[in-house]
């Protein structure tokens, strides 16, 4: 598989955290984070808010905490002004601004990502393997679910 240099730039994303089911596979996982996160934007037009955005999901799938490994946080971006009025005390998550310089960006289906892993699995040293964070942007190409896979080395 070969993987290029991208970046990703996302702003203003709006999002929450959930875990990974007990059985899953990779198509599975990727159609039910975006159903999840499809439904989060139908709340977030209740309030208001209008997603502009992709919706993805970011994992760290070779940490050493299993905790860590089964967290899963989905997002998607609002294009609405806003204006902080006070702290954010709910579980919804918010992030201004994510920049992703990735040297390891591909476009695959759900079912490549095991592939995707094993790629990266080969490429980096365990250590980087334990603090990269992989940020999965699905969307639909015709009838097909797509991934547009990024990963980065937390610093």
């Amino acid at each position: 598989m070969e993987l290029e240099t991208r970046s990703l730039c996302l702003t203003n994303q709006v999002g929450y955290v959930t875990h990974l089911p007990k059985d899953w596979s990779y198509p599975s996982l990727c159609q039910e984070v975006f159903k999840s996160a499809q439904n989060f934007i139908f709340d977030l037009l209740d309030m208001g808010f209008y997603s502009d955005g992709p919706v993805y999901f970011r994992s760290s799938p070779f940490s050493r905490s299993s905790a860590r490994r089964q967290e899963l946080f989905i997002f998607t971006t609002f294009g609405n002004a806003f204006e902080r009025v006070k702290e954010n005390t709910s579980s919804i998550l918010f992030q201004e601004t994510v920049l992703v310089k990735s040297k390891g960006y591909t476009r695959i289906r759900p079912e490549e990502l095991g592939d995707y892993y094993q790629t990266l699995s080969q490429q980096y040293s365990q250590a980087e393997l334990e603090a990269i964070l992989i940020y999965h942007v699905l969307f639909y190409q015709g009838e097909d679910l797509m991934v547009d896979v990024y990963s980065e080395v937390e610093v």
